[in-house]
């Protein structure tokens, strides 16, 4: 017999509260981005990224295994405070219900070389030494 949490989660498509393991260092950042979700951008938050996937806040429930386009919003290292417009293609592997609404876990499936060194950059710049 299932219970009811399990039954809402499956409705919901929501993910056990289980990490999803990611090759490359998870680094914390607090970063906007649109989502590209039935013809209209939908707004969210990212807070833990690495090269292979991404974490973010969206008020809006995913499927799981749903393909969809993002596109994040990264400032250039350099210090200008210019923004880079990244575009991503992503799949969910996680959606977790929480105060702050749902927090999606994603796989990145494609981002184009460019963006990737400059996604790498902030990486190597925001890792915890000794890693």
């Amino acid at each position: 017999m299932t219970s009811d949490a399990s039954h809402l989660s499956s409705k919901l498509s929501l993910s056990p509260g289980i990490s999803v393991e990611r090759f490359g260092t998870r680094v914390r950042v607090n970063w906007q981005a649109a989502l590209h979700l039935e013809g209209r951008d939908l707004s969210v938050r990212v807070w833990d990224i690495s090269v292979d996937g991404l974490s973010f806040v969206t008020d809006a429930a995913l499927a799981l295994g749903a393909r969809l386009a993002m596109t994040l919003l990264i400032r250039t290292p350099d210090e200008s405070g210019q923004r880079v417009a990244v575009p991503l293609s992503i799949q969910i592997c996680n959606n977790i219900l929480t105060r702050e609404g749902f927090r999606a876990g994603a796989y990145i499936e494609t981002i184009d070389a460019e963006h990737k060194q400059l996604l790498m950059a902030w990486i190597e710049r925001l890792q915890p030494s000794g890693e």
